[in-house]
């Protein structure tokens, strides 16, 4: 689910750069308010999907009855991050779009060591159950998603940021939609993969967790030179 979102990012991102490349000075505040408005559309939606659907994904997924409540937990409140995940991914897709890929790098960055900080903190440190590692999650999108926001509002470009502009929209959707599916061909792969190794237990679950923490090295620049060349 987020990963089809992350591709539609892709759409907006495109469509930003072109309008913002043709000089389009009226249109590009209309394609940023368009971007984020559908970012925190679809952010809400996934969320409240996630949100109550959550037990009902675990059991699709294989999931171990020791550990149903625990994972339930914690991706109750993981979904409730999605939202400010999808408006970084969007709102760092605008700003590579006009020139800018400092900015988005700091932001994911910041967020990045203040997840690993919280989460030695609150398991290590505090001796906090896994719902807190999704508390860690939560804070850690919100700075990223904020730190975004901020920058983007620092651009002279002033439009509506909640307001969506129904031919811009379509311009996304014709791209964003396209990417996300493809997008989604490898991660309903990585689902059934999961299923299967939720299977064998607690044990190779664990193992299989901190192998695909290994394997994102190889995979997101695979992803970066897809979004780059589209």
């Amino acid at each position: 689910m987020v990963s089809f979102f992350t591709g539609l990012s892709v759409g907006a991102t495109v469509i930003v750069a072109q309008i913002f490349g043709a000089l389009d000075t009226k249109n590009i505040e209309k394609a940023i308010g368009t971007s984020i408005s559908l970012s925190i559309l679809g952010g809400g939606i996934l969320a409240i999907i996630g949100f109550f659907g959550s037990s009902v994904f675990l059991k699709w997924m294989n999931t171990p009855q020791e550990i149903l409540e625990e994972a339930g937990a914690y991706l109750k409140i993981y979904f409730i991050s999605i939202v400010f995940l999808i408006i970084y991914d969007m709102g760092a897709g605008i700003l590579r779009a006009m020139g800018d890929s400092k900015g988005p790098m700091e932001a994911q960055l910041a967020g990045g060591i203040l997840n690993v900080i919280l989460d030695a903190l609150f398991v290590v440190v505090l001796k906090k159950g896994i719902d807190w590692v999704a508390y860690a999650t939560v804070i850690a999108q919100v700075l990223a998603a904020s730190m975004i926001l901020i920058r983007i509002n620092r651009l002279e470009y002033k439009g509506q940021y909640l307001k969506i502009d129904w031919g811009i929209f379509s311009k996304i959707i014709k791209i964003g939609i396209p990417a996300g599916i493809q997008t989604l061909v490898i991660t309903v792969s990585n689902v059934f993969v999961q299923y299967c190794i939720n299977g064998y237990g607690i044990i190779n679950i664990a193992a299989f967790t901190a192998y695909f923490k290994i394997e994102l090295f190889i995979y997101l620049p695979i992803i970066a030179l897809g979004q780059a060349i589209t």
